[in-house]
């Protein structure tokens, strides 16, 4: 230790820098351990050769010792909302339930030392880590200085919950952002446009690819067609037509689209939290017994 800091023993950082507590939990959310650290001598504890490793190999793993910082019982309903958005389960940030359990840690494989680490490593989303902490920091930030009632993520959230209940124009809740702001401190961290609501709640969600797409569908204006205005099989107009005077002031717009949901992200965060990724291997783990009959997926 150094100060209040500790060593990190993330697979970026390797033991090497001193950080916050925050910090530390932060990496080892976003990257993962530092293969074959079995025995945790950089931070305190006396070598011993006979320490056998266990299988704690998630990327999302928190050990108790840097756990006290994310109680349950202290959290806010926003700070939660966060938590549960990136699939981080409660139990490792909760001081008095560790998961220590091997059998609630995920099944990933842990290189020997002779073998090469790098070629095991998980694949890492660069920006996730970033995300988390910028949508974490909103959920604790007040909307101005001793503001006691809402954060910069509540206040968002209860704004966007008034536009989706009343269904709101755009251009109003502009209006009543930049009346709220103006009436506000300074130093307020309300959001003064919807864009810029929706830019803070869409790290929340999972992605969605809009592609636009043939009316009668006959094609996707996708890849290498991406760059087509009409239909290569029935000749249809790609964009709804928009009056001559109005086309320098309107983006143009699709007359239909196809709405893609990317399936990685969401098995990321399947495997994010030890509840969900057990259930994943059940295929491959449960036992099959011969003489009672199952369904052929099985």
């Amino acid at each position: 230790m150094s100060g209040d800091k500790i060593r990190c023993p993330c697979s970026k950082c390797k033991n090497l820098k001193f950080k916050d507590p925050h910090e530390v939990g932060y990496d080892l959310y976003a990257v993962g351990f530092v293969p074959n650290y079995y025995n945790w001598t950089s931070h305190g504890e006396p070598l011993d050769p006979s320490v056998i490793p266990q299988t704690v190999g998630s990327s999302r793993y928190v050990p108790p010792e840097m756990s006290g910082w994310g109680d349950r019982a202290e959290m806010r309903w926003e700070q939660e909302m966060v938590y549960d958005a990136y699939g981080v389960p409660m139990s490792q940030f909760n001081p008095s339930q560790p998961s220590n359990d091997p059998s609630e840690a995920s099944t990933s494989y842990q290189p020997d030392a002779d073998e090469n680490p790098s070629f095991y490593q998980p694949y890492v989303d660069e920006g996730l880590a970033e995300r988390f902490q910028d949508v974490l920091k909103a959920a604790d930030q007040p909307v101005y200085a001793d503001c006691e009632g809402y954060t910069q993520l509540s206040a968002v959230t209860e704004f966007m919950n008034i536009k989706a209940e009343y269904s709101l124009p755009e251009t109003c809740m502009n209006r009543v952002l930049q009346s709220a702001g103006g009436m506000l401190p300074r130093d307020h961290t309300l959001p003064d446009s919807y864009y810029h609501m929706k830019q803070l709640m869409s790290k929340l969600g999972l992605p969605c690819v809009e592609i636009d797409a043939c009316p009668e569908g006959c094609m996707l204006f996708w890849k290498e067609d991406e760059t087509l205005e009409f239909c290569k099989f029935c000749g249809g107009n790609r964009y709804k037509n928009v009056p001559q005077s109005k086309k320098k002031l309107r983006q143009r717009s699709a007359l239909s689209k196809l709405y893609y949901l990317p399936i990685a992200p969401r098995l990321q965060r399947m495997y994010a939290s030890t509840a969900t990724a057990k259930h994943m291997t059940w295929h491959v783990e449960h036992e099959t017994n011969e003489s009672m009959m199952a369904h052929p997926s099985d």
